[in-house]
């Protein structure tokens, strides 16, 4: 059994979390992906399980299914369930049978857009609805630079929003320590360096990135508006698979690192 494993069941909840990112970073780092990196996801998920963090498992579930099936829908959902199920976490069982209906569907409605603009707007839109968001703002990243090509809900952009993007995308791009799709996923807000508004108020950024041959692709980044008094839930998955449709698209420009 993994040393993390142990640790995690021994009650050492943050020596296994520090070791299992450790592996991740390793694999990722030397561009190791495939079968190792999912290896690495799976073991994370396995200690988030034992730590009882949902938001966590569904990341790292996710994306060891997407090493495991070469990136297509992003989930292994049937092997997961089964490893929430023997771990008496049932509510996993249920959020991962979701997640993979919404990705599933996400796929279908975003291959049939017949623009760019509107793949940007349906895109944005179902990463709100996913995530819990009452507005944002898409920007993607073009030959000269990212731009903002769809907003939506109670988020209205500015040239503040837009230096904040822009910012966040180029140390994105110029730190590959921060490429990461969440390594502490029970710790978005530090993760995502969220900006805060008036009151409760907080905007969130979502890197849009997907795995190519030559490394990981960053694509944009969506920057979700949050009620601090609703439900927010980091759209891992979703902004993956948006970030990868749309590159296949030729929407887009992406940065390898």
């Amino acid at each position: 059994m993994p040393r993390a494993l142990v640790l995690s069941k021994l009650g050492e909840v943050d020596q296994a979390v520090e070791m299992a990112n450790g592996s991740i970073a390793t694999f990722e780092s030397l561009r190791i992906g495939g079968l190792n990196l999912a290896a690495a996801h799976e073991l994370r998920a396995k200690v988030a399980l034992e730590a009882h963090e949902q938001a966590t498992f569904d990341i790292h579930a996710a994306l060891a299914g997407k090493q495991r099936r070469g990136g297509r829908h992003g989930l292994a959902g049937a092997k997961y369930a089964q490893l929430a199920q023997q771990s008496g976490t049932v509510d996993v069982i249920g959020a991962l049978t979701e997640q993979v209906s919404v990705v599933s569907q996400f796929t279908t409605i975003l291959e049939s857009c017949k623009s760019s603009g509107e793949r940007a707007e349906r895109g944005l839109d179902m990463l709100m609805r996913s995530s819990g968001a009452v507005g944002g703002v898409l920007y993607c990243m073009r030959a000269q630079g990212s731009e903002r090509v769809a907003h939506a809900g109670q988020l209205e952009p500015d040239a503040r929003m837009d230096a904040l993007a822009r910012d966040y995308l180029a140390s994105e791009i110029h730190d590959e320590n921060e490429t990461r799709v969440l390594e502490e996923a029970s710790a978005v807000t530090s993760f995502t360096r969220e900006w805060r508004g008036e009151g409760t108020v907080r905007y969130v950024p979502v890197l849009l990135s997907h795995q190519v041959e030559q490394g990981t692709a960053i694509s944009g980044v969506a920057v979700l508006m949050v009620d601090g008094t609703g439900r927010f839930a980091y759209p891992a998955a979703l902004a993956s698979e948006l970030s990868r449709l749309c590159h296949e698209a030729g929407d887009i420009a992406v940065w390898i690192v």
